[in-house]
Order: C-alpha cells, then sequence, then structure tokens
C-alpha cells in the first residue's frame, strides 16, 4: 500500500490507474477546494487545477499516455468535462450543441472520451454499452458528436 499524500488539505481519493501504476482522482488543497491530481512515483502528486476561473475539479479516469478526464468548474458555474495533458494542461471538451454541462466518465488509449452531456432541450446524452457520446479529441482540436447508435436518454 503507498500513501498518495494530498495537495495540502486532510484528504484524497484515488478514481483511476493505469498500468504504468499512475494514479488520478481528487484531493482536497490547502484552501479547502477539491482539485483533480495524477500521481506518479517519480513525481508524487501533481494539482491539475481547474478550467478558467473555476474552483474545483474532478478526475475520472487515465490512459497509459497519461493523459486524463474529469470534470472542472468555469467562471460561470456551468460544469464541464475535461481532458488534462503534460503538453496542453486542462482542455474544456465543451458540451454537444446548445448544452450548457457536461461530464467525462471513461477514456481509451486513442485519447477517445465518452460521458454525458445536458442537450438545449435539458436531456442528458449519456455514454456507455456502445450509445455513447464521443469527444474525439485530436492535438489541435476538440468536437462532439453522437454515435450512429441512438444515445440513452435521460432526465
Amino acid at each position: 500500500m503507498t500513501d498518495l499524500g494530498t495537495l495540502g488539505g486532510r484528504t484524497s481519493g484515488p478514481e483511476a490507474i493505469n498500468e504504468r501504476g499512475d494514479v488520478t482522482g481528487d484531493s482536497v488543497t490547502a484552501d479547502g477546494l477539491s482539485h483533480a491530481f495524477l500521481w506518479t512515483a517519480p513525481g508524487g502528486m501533481q494539482d491539475l487545477g481547474t478550467l478558467p476561473g473555476g474552483g474545483f475539479s474532478s478526475a475520472r479516469d487515465i490512459n497509459t499516455r497519461g493523459e486524463v478526464i474529469g470534470i472542472s468548474d468555469r467562471a460561470d458555474g456551468a460544469i464541464h468535462a475535461f481532458l488534462w495533458t503534460a503538453s496542453g494542461g486542462m482542455q474544456d471538451l465543451g458540451t454537444l450543441p446548445g448544452g450548457t454541462g457536461s461530464s467525462a466518465s471513461g477514456m481509451n488509449e486513442r485519447g477517445q472520451v465518452t460521458g454525458s452531456s445536458f442537450t438545449a432541450d435539458g436531456f442528458a446524452a449519456r455514454g456507455g454499452d456502445g450509445n455513447v457520446s464521443l469527444f474525439d479529441v485530436a492535438p489541435a482540436t476538440v468536437s462532439a458528436r453522437t454515435s450512429r447508435r441512438r444515445p440513452t436518454i435521460s432526465c
């Protein structure tokens, strides 16, 4: 068992581990805020920060390349899915067209992310079971698309 430490607060909670042993999750900071972290054996715990103007973030998954996905609030209070990379930092994955919020729940080795997004109608398109809202994340672009299968809809 390994003590991962904290970001200066009293608690931390791991959420996912990759095949290299890198861990991601969230930890309370010295200011009492929850931030996503990346822990590696050589570097220890690193604060991944928040989206611009946000106060909290939480990591959900990590792939072998060390890319992390999760959620963060923004300056306007909206919660959005994020992708964090060592070279690009935290990037807002946005929402489906007209959406007000999103979350990321899983990621594969190609950097494709599944999750949920509230639409203009107030419904959430939820990823999983092959019925996914898929964020295609390329190095310079972020876009959202819905798979050919009918997404699962919930209120």
